[in-house]
């Protein structure tokens, strides 16, 4: 075993000048001496007998840390090095040559103007143009030379008087305090690092440490154990790993939060994965992703769920979108996913507010947790309570024998989700904005709380704030669970995502149907945009397997649609293109459009919606027909 430093001196009046400080002083070092390639074989073995950091000169030094992996120090050549020599050489002769690799011919290059004195300089670029440069100076007549010791040595063979670098023992001793510095910030970046992977070794968790591009930078032995993980997530990118294309790698870029659950198929074993972004002032630094291992009784948990169907069936891949604002509104629900707190979903009818809150569920910690789904608006109000927070037995007449748990202690360690909210009878929301802060329930006919560990999200079609503001829906339960909102946009809103949805909708019919889904014509897509879906998504599915079912077999036009949707009569024709030329149905539809605008005082908004159409629709209907 070797010291931490390690000396290589490139000539043996550098080798004198390290024996003599190490006898002078208390810094400890491993001493060799050793010139180009033989250098590079010393700094080899003192390496690989533990060495940390390397000292050497010159061109040795370059040569030495392309060979190795351990920092090497250079010991700087400087003008004020080379001045004393130029100073010495010039009482011999004023025709000087200079001699040496970059670093000695620059320092004299600076150091010939401040001497007031012409140099000729012969630079070095390899140590095989040595014997080859000293023959040139010697053919050029000189008789004095300064430089690096090797060449000035060879020179002096042919009887030229040699001036060779010399380096001051003030800058040996500053480059030995340099090493040890180094030395000791290496020892410490160390510890820490054995701190660093003891701690996560000692997680009951896998931990993978990323960087921003989704390299792998480090790993715990739970990671170690089961090797599928990491082919399951990562692929070979030269000497390291980099994760495959997919959500995790999308959200490490994003600096967002992520959840989802790995299968490594071929070893049959499942992980919850949780990525949490580490970030600084804006800059994205990567991801610490954390890995638990299901247990085998969280998967006997999860059947015995399943068999009682309090499941989620839906995640956010199952949402089908194809514009900006509902990619963007998925994403914000990834990110509220990863998080425990309450989250309001608000939007008409039909716009999927149970899919959101599926996927979340599905997404989050609670994931292999019930997802127990109520609907406020269908309890009746004399069993809400005892529907929601069970009862004991002989609780009233009727009760269940032995008791019967309540909703919220069925959703415990998962998600419960209240939906239709504001259909909630006002005592009931009392005990609700009990039970939501404290987080206890209390069964009816008992006298003893009960601890829940539940997740709530709420959705509604009512316009919380109004009704709130009106006192027809308590302010202070309103604040409670309006902690994260999710607003989706009805279906005439959604402009591209239409299109989307009727693919995807269509094939998903045709196949349970039993056929090929038929065609919509431009006409028919057109009339599909043409109308404002009061019942949203929901609405559109029952237009779509009409229409299949009528027109099997055939090319579906806009008269198909026209004669299928709920409201005909405010179903808005789409107009021709060519100017100049109206046909009676085209009239009759601007005289329809034009005594609504009037009915609504020139309010657009208010006359797309009585149409049935959206505003977009309108806008292009009246700037065509102008």
């Amino acid at each position: 075993m070797t010291c931490d430093i390690g000396v290589i001196a490139p000539d043996l009046k550098l080798m004198e000048m390290f024996q003599q400080l190490r006898k002078e002083t208390a810094l400890e070092f491993e001493l060799r001496k050793g010139l180009f390639e033989e250098a590079v074989n010393e700094a080899r073995d003192l390496v690989a007998r533990g060495a940390q950091i390397l000292i050497s000169r010159g061109e040795t030094t370059l040569r030495i840390r392309s060979a190795v992996s351990v920092p090497v120090v250079d010991i700087p050549i400087t003008v004020h090095d080379i001045i004393p020599l130029i100073d010495q050489a010039r009482a011999h002769s004023d025709h000087i040559a200079v001699i040496g690799f970059g670093e000695i011919v620059n320092a004299a290059r600076v150091a010939a103007p401040i001497l007031s004195v012409e140099l000729s300089l012969f630079q070095l670029h390899s140590a095989k143009e040595i014997p080859m440069v000293v023959d040139e100076i010697c053919r050029q007549g000189f008789t004095v030379v300064v430089g690096n010791p090797y060449s000035v040595s060879l020179a002096e063979s042919f009887g030229i008087k040699g001036f060779p670098l010399r380096t001051p023992k003030s800058v040996l001793l500053t480059t030995l305090d340099e090493a040890a510095k180094l030395v000791d910030m290496a020892r410490r970046e160390n510890e820490w690092q054995l701190r660093q992977q003891v701690f996560i070794d000692s997680t009951g968790e896998g931990v993978l440490v990323l960087d921003d591009q989704g390299r792998l930078l480090q790993s715990n032995q739970l990671v170690h154990l089961d090797p599928a993980v990491e082919s399951e997530l990562f692929v070979a990118d030269g000497a390291t790993r980099r994760l495959k294309p997919g959500e995790l790698l999308d959200a490490l870029r994003r600096s967002e939060q992520w959840c989802g659950v790995i299968h490594t198929h071929n070893a049959g074993s499942e992980y919850l994965c949780r990525s949490h972004p580490v970030a600084r002032g804006g800059v994205n630094f990567g991801a610490v992703v954390l890995l638990e291992p299901a247990r085998h009784q969280d998967r006997q948990q999860r059947r015995s769920i399943s068999e009682k169907g309090l499941v989620a069936q839906h995640h956010f891949e199952d949402i089908v979108h194809g514009g900006e604002a509902m990619r963007a509104l998925i994403a914000r629900a990834r990110q509220y996913a990863a998080v425990d707190s309450t989250v309001l979903i608000m939007g008409e009818c039909g716009t999927g507010k149970e899919l959101i809150a599926q996927s979340l569920h599905n997404a989050s910690r609670r994931r292999q947790g019930p997802f127990v789904a109520v609907n406020c608006s269908a309890l009746p109000e004399n069993l809400i309570e005892s529907e929601l927070f069970g009862h004991e037995e002989g609780a009233f007449t009727g009760a269940t024998k032995g008791g019967r748990k309540g909703l919220f202690e069925m959703a415990n360690t998962g998600t419960i989700f209240l939906d239709e909210i504001g259909e909630m009878p006002m005592p009931m929301q009392v005990k609700l904005l009990r039970v939501l802060e404290e987080r206890q329930v209390m069964r009816l006919g008992s006298e003893r709380l009960t601890p829940v560990d539940v997740r709530v999200i709420c959705a509604t079609n009512r316009n919380l704030p109004k009704m709130a503001e009106d006192g027809l829906f308590r302010q202070d339960l309103y604040f409670r669970i309006n902690v994260l909102r999710l607003t989706l946009p009805p279906l005439r809103e959604r402009g591209r995502c239409l299109d989307a949805l009727i693919r995807h909708y269509s094939r998903e019919i045709g196949y349970r149907l039993g056929g090929p889904p038929p065609e919509l014509n431009p006409d028919g897509l057109e009339a599909m945009h043409g109308y404002a879906y009061p019942g949203n998504v929901r609405e559109m599915k029952s237009i779509l397997e009409r229409i299949m079912v009528e027109c099997r077999g055939r090319e579906v036009t806009g008269t198909d649609i026209r004669n299928n949707l709920e409201h005909p009569v405010v179903c808005i024709p789409p107009m021709e293109r060519s100017p100049g030329s109206h046909s009676p149905l085209q009239e009759e539809t601007m005289r329809l459009i034009r005594r609504t605008l009037d009915e609504c005082g020139g309010n657009r908004a208010e006359t797309a919606r009585r149409l049935g159409i959206s505003t977009t629709t309108l806008w292009r209907r009246l700037r065509d027909r102008d």
